[in-house]
C-alpha cells in the first residue's frame, strides 16, 4: 500500500514538473565545478509581438544589456514589441559561450528583443545549453538572481525568465555532508542491532 502511495505521489509530481517545463522559457544558469553551464527549456508565445529580422545568432551572455543567447548559431529570427522587464542582470560585457546547441533562444532586455529559430511555431518545445569554461558567475558580470520578461496579455500572454541556481558555499556543502553522514551512520548501526536481535 506504502508502494502505491509513493508512486502516485511521484507521479503526480512529475506530471506537474513536466508541465512547468512546457510553460514559458526559462534560462538556468548553474556553476558546475570550474564552468558556467546554461540550460534553456520551454516553448515561446510570439502573438503578441512583431517581426523584426532575421539574421546569423551567438551563443553568449551580456548581462548589461540583460541579454542571454544560446543555441546551434544558426540564423533566428528577433521579434519585438512590449517586453518587459529589467534592462541588465549585471555589469558583465559580452561573453561568448565555449561550447553550445540546441535550439536559438535568446532575449535582449534593454531592447526589448526576443530571438527564435526561423522556423519556430508558437507554442513549440525549445531546448538548448551552453557552457563558459573557467567561468563564474562574477566573471560574467551576471548579479545572481531571478530575471522575468514578459509580454501580451489574456490568451498571448508569455514570459522568458532568467535564473541562477545558488552556488553552495564550501562550509555549507561540508556541513551537509557530516550530517548526512551522521544520517547513513545511525541507520547503518540501528540495521546491525535489527540483524543481531534476530
Amino acid at each position: 500500500m506504502k508502494k502505491k502511495i509513493c508512486l502516485s505521489i511521484l507521479f503526480v509530481f512529475l506530471s506537474g514538473a513536466a508541465s512547468a517545463l512546457y510553460a514559458d522559457f526559462i534560462f538556468t544558469l548553474s556553476q558546475v565545478g570550474p564552468n558556467v553551464v546554461v540550460n534553456g527549456a520551454g516553448t515561446l508565445n510570439l502573438s503578441a509581438l512583431t517581426l523584426d529580422s532575421t539574421g546569423p545568432l551567438g551563443s553568449g551572455i551580456q548581462p548589461d544589456i540583460a541579454s542571454v543567447t544560446g543555441g546551434s548559431a544558426l540564423p533566428a529570427t528577433s521579434y519585438l514589441g512590449s517586453i518587459s522587464g529589467p534592462a541588465s542582470f549585471g555589469g558583465g560585457s559580452s561573453t561568448g559561450a565555449s561550447f553550445y546547441g540546441g535550439d536559438e533562444v535568446g532575449v535582449e532586455g534593454a531592447n526589448q528583443l526576443l530571438w527564435v529559430p526561423t522556423d519556430y511555431v508558437s507554442g513549440s518545445f525549445l531546448s538548448n545549453n551552453m557552457t563558459f569554461n573557467n567561468a563564474t558567475f562574477a566573471s560574467l558580470g551576471f548579479t545572481p538572481g531571478t530575471y522575468t520578461y514578459t509580454w501580451g496579455s489574456g490568451a498571448t500572454a508569455d514570459s522568458l525568465t532568467v535564473t541562477s541556481t545558488p552556488v553552495p558555499e564550501g562550509s555549507t556543502t561540508l556541513l551537509l555532508g557530516i550530517g548526512l553522514a551522521g544520517l547513513f551512520a545511525a541507520r547503518w548501526r540501528s540495521s546491525v542491532r535489527r540483524h543481531r536481535s534476530v
